[in-house]
């Protein structure tokens, strides 16, 4: 039986990170889905009254689907899907992945040291990126890299899943319930 799963995430450098990691689960057969939908919502226009359509949608069909969100400032990930759910009343809160805190700090996360060393990383990597932020990452990015975005992308072509896990507990909890 095919099995697909829909990963609804705010923006494209979210995007980009999940499908990344989600093609490397699919390669070592950890991943329990034949299909995988990436589908951005942060800039929708009333993006809760879609969010609300397309989840009543997928559970009509009784379709997996795992909405993330930054923890950003909030006090804790209860209070996060609190929110989320109280804005999209048949969004399940166990279907909540809350990143903490940016999704910044999951590309943190998989530089190893020998990535490090090959994008010129010289300033200290955190152990634990649970608090890193997108400043914070703008501020990690050697001077060959013009863009934060071109550096974002030269951290995904090495990322390290099992260094990620290790460093940032949220996305530790990510590749647990895909591979549950």
């Amino acid at each position: 039986m095919c099995k697909s799963l829909y990963l609804f995430v705010e923006g494209t450098s979210d995007k980009r990170l999940i499908e990344h990691v989600l093609k490397y689960l699919q390669q070592r057969a950890s991943l329990h889905y034949n299909f995988f939908y990436t589908i951005e919502y942060a800039q929708k226009q009333d993006k809760f009254t879609y969010l609300q359509n397309f989840i009543r949608s997928l559970n009509s069909m009784s379709h997996d689907y795992l909405l993330f969100t930054d923890l950003n400032s909030a006090p804790c990930v209860t209070h996060v899907k609190q929110l989320l759910t109280n804005k999209i009343p048949n969004l399940s809160p166990s279907n909540i992945i809350v990143v903490k805190r940016e999704i910044e700090s999951w590309y943190v996360a998989g530089i190893d040291d020998n990535l490090a060393k090959k994008l010129k990383i010289t300033k200290p990597l955190p152990q634990n990126t649970e608090t890193f932020s997108k400043e914070d990452l703008m501020h990690l990015k050697p001077p060959s890299f013009q863009f934060l975005s071109e550096f974002m992308l030269s951290i995904l072509e090495d990322f390290s899943v099992e260094t990620a896990t290790k460093k940032n507990a949220s996305f530790a909890y990510f590749i647990s319930r895909l591979s549950s």
